[in-house]
């Protein structure tokens, strides 16, 4: 095969590979990114509140469950009643309330950098000649 096809191919798969990885979707309450809401959030997110620099959390957008724009103690509090009363809607959680972060359809952008990669691909090896 010709230089230029495996340079494309290898640009694509580089790009392909990282659209993946970087659009990992977070989940609301889920402050240490093990992929669930459950008592370690709650109890990862009181120390974090308790000891500012000592304990580390992935996400601050998942942290701020109370909808009132803070990372407190009540974002701790609202995740363990969460998990210990799940049926009960009075603990729901509520990222993102009164946000101006727009949301968006993360698998969307990933089909659009899949579409786009190969093709922008070839345009820069085609551009150096």
């Amino acid at each position: 095969m010709n230089k230029k096809i495996y340079m494309a191919l290898g640009i694509a798969l580089i790009c392909l590979i990282t659209s993946t990885f970087v659009m990992a979707d977070e989940i609301c309450g889920d402050v240490n990114c093990d992929g669930n809401v459950d008592m370690n959030d709650s109890l990862l997110l009181a120390n974090y509140v308790s000891y500012p620099g000592q304990y580390q959390i992935c996400s601050e957008w998942a942290a701020e469950v109370t909808g009132n724009g803070e990372i407190n103690i009540a974002d701790a509090m609202l995740i363990g009643n969460y998990v210990s009363y799940p049926d009960n809607p009075g603990y729901s959680l509520r990222c993102q309330e009164d946000l101006s972060v727009p949301e968006f359809n993360t698998s969307a952008v990933a089909v659009i950098v899949m579409l786009i990669s190969p093709i922008s691909a070839y345009f820069i090896i085609k551009s150096r000649h």
